[in-house]
């Protein structure tokens, strides 16, 4: 018995993330078991016979199912009270200064190079009206000019990387804040 307790708290932390309500939905298990168990032997010692009063009668599932059905109503309130609405709050990676070094982290990882960028009009080459004597070499000189320049799509999205690094710092860290609607 002592196993389920931790694996109840678990369970119910894995489905709201909430260590309260985790707690609480525990609590919950505890008294719906409780009192599913105490109607249990209520009925055997009030002259049920189909029913015993071990601990390892195949009955004692209802004793569990009874905890379940706590913990359902446990959850069921904290919706109802807008709890599942409210971000979660962890205060070792809620802050501002824990963003901007995964930030950091991502960029360095990354190496400056992320995923192809579409380029724009104004940065594509343009192509030259071809003529009969220079037709192979206009285009092999666009290709080996863009190859060899790196494009403003690039320069412009390091830099973005590294402006949303700094704006992740300098966000406040005030998670109670209302987002905007």
């Amino acid at each position: 018995m002592w196993i389920i307790m931790p694996l109840i708290y678990f369970m119910s932390w894995r489905s709201c993330r909430r260590f309260g309500q985790a707690f609480s939905e525990t609590a919950s298990w505890v008294l719906g078991y409780m009192a599913a168990t105490g109607i249990l032997l209520l009925l055997h010692f009030g002259g049920v016979g189909m029913i015993s009063a071990t601990p390892d009668d195949p009955l004692q599932i209802v004793a569990i199912v009874g905890g379940f059905i706590g913990m359902a109503a446990s959850r069921y309130f904290w919706k109802r009270r807008g709890g599942h609405l409210e971000p979660s709050r962890n205060p070792l990676t809620d802050n501002r200064w824990y963003r901007g070094v995964r930030a950091a982290v991502r960029a360095s990882v990354s190496g400056g190079k992320s995923a192809p960028a579409k380029r724009s009009r104004s940065s594509a080459p343009t192509a030259r009206p071809a003529t009969p004597s220079n037709t192979t070499t206009t285009t092999t000189t666009t290709r080996s000019q863009a190859a060899s320049r790196p494009s403003t799509a690039a320069r412009k999205s390091s830099a973005q990387k590294w402006g949303r690094v700094v704006g992740a710092m300098m966000t406040p860290s005030d998670s109670r804040r209302k987002p905007p609607q």
